[in-house]
């Protein structure tokens, strides 16, 4: 393999700016045409989870009263298209699976309840097991391919303190079908919430990345640094250290006692090694591109790897309350100096530069991907489309004159919706934009709305009355 050594020399500074606001493009007044009707009840709203999990496919939640904290009687899975309903649940959850177009839920089987996965793209639900608290099991997804495992937790038996194995499991390679019995021995014990996805160290539905998916271990055994992880695969799982990471592309770091950190990719046969000083650590990784964070002693910053190059993030970079886009491709920090007084900084992790500001906040924290949407101090009536790549932003301005501040209903830019609100907070109507096209529709309140910028719609839960509809526009 060949091996490169990268030191200190051969690390830049991160290239940052001011935000740069522009004049703003003219934007067109287009008219929406007529909504076509998919659905109507008396309690309907839209799943707050991402959409589609296939093509124009979402969740529509039935409830028995106007609230968000109403129960919820049903999920119905829609064509976005017809109006038909696909699939119907009685609990739905983990509905994130966007790549293989899957949710779980539980739905009832032959009067009983199970737990069972659906398919979003012709509503097929595939039984799992009958809901029970006599046995725990659960699935581990691949969201970046649809691999999947079935677990099960073993029971001690008389005169155990720990089962052993403490799991048994199965590899599921086809979702169609009914999920395979757990035979085979799990010998790990794994971290009570490794089977959530904030227990995954891989792929998820905010980045499903082709990369290696990774469960973090709870066992204190004489080989613990060695088998902190474990690396899930078709033909088994083995074990990984501590300090292992993987990422898109076939990159992997890794750091071994007080070595270096070494970034290498065995497909490609490259190796770098990173003397960047003494006790360096990775810290995380972003999944695709590949990107890692490390930290070493005697400098407070950051080194931002990646395969061409690495960048030094200083301190005051990295100070203050952090959030990161959808896909992990913008880190932002947001800082509040005095009261009142907010300085955003973002990190576009892409490019390796950051973009700093004082005086705006952006409105939608877990932005689609490098560009995002700001509110800007002195300008209350207008959003800010930000293109984190270039540090240039430009208002987006809202027309009507009851409108004292703007806030933002649902985006997936290049599309937005931005809900006008009078002095007493009260909305006086809703604007979709199109950033891209710089084109804007003016129209009525609705409660909920999603947009779709591949199939250049929206969806919208629409109150009337004694009824809501949840009803679709096309904006071509």
């Amino acid at each position: 393999m060949k091996q490169a050594h990268v030191t200190l020399d051969d690390v830049q500074d991160i290239a940052f700016d001011e935000l740069h606001i522009v004049d703003a493009p003219k934007y067109e007044e287009r008219k929406l045409g007529k909504p076509k009707v998919l659905m109507q009840g008396k309690h309907l709203r839209l799943s707050s989870m991402p959409w589609p999990l296939a093509p124009d496919r979402g969740f529509v939640l039935v409830q028995d009263g106007p609230s968000y904290e109403s129960s919820v009687l049903e999920a119905k899975l829609l064509n976005l298209h017809t109006g038909e309903v696909l699939a119907s649940l009685r609990t739905l959850y983990r509905p994130e699976y966007r790549v293989p177009g899957i949710a779980f839920g539980e739905a009832d089987v032959d009067g009983k309840p199970w737990e069972v996965l659906v398919h979003a793209s012709d509503g097929q639900i595939v039984p799992l097991w009958p809901v029970s608290r006599d046995r725990e099991r659960f699935v581990e997804i691949h969201a970046g391919t649809g691999d999947a495992w079935v677990f099960e937790r073993q029971a001690a038996k008389d005169g155990e303190e720990d089962p052993y194995p403490p799991y048994r499991y199965a590899y599921w390679g086809d979702l169609r079908k009914a999920p395979p019995e757990p035979k085979e021995a799990f010998a790990r014990r794994l971290e009570w919430d490794a089977h959530t996805p904030g227990g995954w160290l891989g792929p998820s539905w905010q980045d499903p990345a082709k990369a290696p998916l990774f469960l973090r271990v709870d066992d204190f055994g004489d080989d613990a640094d060695e088998c902190a992880k474990v690396e899930l695969t078709p033909d088994g799982y083995h074990c990984v250290p501590f300090a292992t990471w993987a990422m898109a592309d076939g990159w992997r770091g890794e750091v071994r006692d007080d070595q270096p950190p070494v970034m290498s990719n065995a497909a490609k046969g490259e190796a770098q090694v990173l003397e960047l000083g003494e006790r360096c650590v990775i810290e995380e990784v972003t999944l695709d591109p590949p990107r890692a964070m490390l930290r070493c002693k005697g400098f407070d910053g950051w080194y931002l790897w990646s395969p061409e190059k690495v960048v030094r993030v200083p301190r005051d970079l990295l100070l203050g309350i952090r959030s990161e886009s959808r896909n992990g491709h913008v880190l932002e920090f947001s800082l509040e100096q005095h009261p009142g007084e907010i300085e955003e900084k973002w990190i576009d992790m892409v490019s390796l530069r950051a973009i700093r500001a004082r005086g705006a906040s952006n409105l939608v924290p877990l932005s689609a991907d490098r560009e995002m949407l700001l509110s800007v101090r002195g300008q209350t009536t207008e959003l800010h489309v930000l293109d984190v790549s270039t540090g240039r932003s430009h208002p987006i301005p809202f027309a009507r004159s009851s409108c004292t501040s703007v806030g933002v209903l649902a985006a997936d830019l290049p599309l937005a919706i931005g809900e006008c609100s009078n002095e007493t907070r009260s909305s006086t109507g809703t604007a979709l934009v199109d950033v891209e096209k710089h084109a804007i529709w003016q129209m009525s309140s609705v409660q909920e709305a999603w947009v779709n910028p591949s199939e250049r719609s929206m969806i919208a839960s629409v109150r009337e009355r004694e009824k809501t509809s949840i009803v679709r526009w096309s904006l071509d």
